[in-house]
């Protein structure tokens, strides 16, 4: 089991990345109301993407995590887990969590992540430390797990073998098809720690950390998400795939049009590490060279996303037409002009920008 999250756990705490409906807080260790969580989350019957069972942390009544955290006793994080590990053996089928031990305010907290699972529907029993056990299935409604019945049962149940298209098995690919740079880069930007440490994971190892990768150890396959996010030409795998930008310059009723297509990435993995460098040692200069590189590296970021750069392209054509009208009104002066210069820096050509904030950082 991997030992870091996939997102920063204050953002997860905090419910700033994840909705609350997918955050379970437990101030002890309850296996009964935990493992029935944790079958609800495998069984993902909104098709949310599983959830979060956070062991150590209590909250108030409208489900605001409480600070400091309760914690857990350190000597007993490991019989936790023993126990944790026998009850998820009773889940049927078998379906085990990824677990992470963090420290917050000098406090352990134990993180279960519950991604939904790839042979839902789960069951599990009502109480697993009853000796006579009955088997349930259970789902998440809103902020609470309940026990699926009726109609809700049977809607479960036809889920079987189905799994959403995103957790799909691309068969078509392997896991040389997603790219480690874009998936560090990713981690970094979301601040996780997971995928932090010297020497770098492989690819197979952090996508199974991400939930991109699955399959057996002898033949990891890519998940279609992960080729989605960290594959430089996912259209090569999924056709269509690209953002279609249509710019009408004299508003929408006018006649003429722009129409810009934006497929890929705007850079190799070379270039993201350097972006990235470039990115992690701003706060490290002095203010001058601080203010002079932040501009460069600002517009970096927003063509490193086919979304960024195609907003960025739409803003530029704005830009030259309005700066074209004023030259032919003949309102355009000498400090206006140098104005515009310096805004239509923001969107030189990437490479340009490169140079030049390696320049400035040298």
């Amino acid at each position: 089991m991997p030992d870091k999250l996939p997102i920063n756990l204050d953002d997860l705490l905090r419910q700033r990345t994840v909705e609350g409906e997918r955050i379970e807080y437990k101030a002890g260790w309850n296996p009964d109301a935990i493992l029935r969580t944790i079958c609800a989350f495998a069984n993902d019957f909104e098709n949310l993407g599983g959830g979060y069972v956070v062991i150590g942390q209590d909250c108030v009544a409208d489900g605001q995590p409480v600070f400091p955290p309760v914690g857990l006793p350190g000597n007993q994080l490991d019989k936790i887990q023993q126990e944790l590990l026998a009850y998820c053996n009773l889940i049927q089928p078998p379906y085990f969590p990824l677990l992470a031990i963090e420290v917050v305010e000098g406090r352990n907290l134990m993180v279960l992540w519950a991604p939904g699972g790839q042979n839902r529907p789960y069951k599990v029993p009502a109480a697993v430390t009853a000796k006579h056990k009955t088997f349930h299935y259970y789902i998440r409604r809103y902020a609470s797990t309940v026990e699926a019945r009726g109609e809700v049962e049977q809607e479960l149940l036809s889920l079987t073998a189905k799994v959403p298209w995103d957790d799909r098995f691309a068969q078509m690919a392997t896991t040389g098809d997603l790219s480690l740079a874009l998936m560090l880069s990713f981690l970094r930007e979301v601040e996780s720690e997971l995928g932090a440490g010297s020497p770098a994971p492989s690819v197979e190892e952090l996508g199974r950390q991400m939930n991109v990768v699955g399959g057996a150890s002898e033949a990891p396959l890519p998940k279609n998400v992960g080729l989605l996010f960290f594959n430089e030409a996912p259209d090569r795998f999924f056709p269509g795939t690209q953002i279609d930008v249509v710019w009408f310059p004299e508003g929408a009723g006018g006649d003429r049009f722009v129409e810009k297509t934006f497929k890929h990435l705007y850079f190799s993995d070379a270039d993201n590490r350097l972006i990235d460098t470039i990115r992690a040692n701003i706060k490290d200069l002095p203010n001058a060279h601080q203010q002079a590189i932040e501009p460069p590296v600002l517009a970096l970021q927003a063509r490193q996303h086919p979304v960024g750069g195609a907003l960025e392209y739409v803003q530029l054509r704005s830009l030259r037409c309005n700066r074209r009208h004023q030259l032919h009104a003949g309102r355009a002066g000498a400090d206006d002009a140098y104005s515009q210069t310096r805004q239509r820096r923001a969107a030189i050509p990437a490479r340009a920008m490169q140079f030049e904030a390696l320049e400035i950082a040298e």
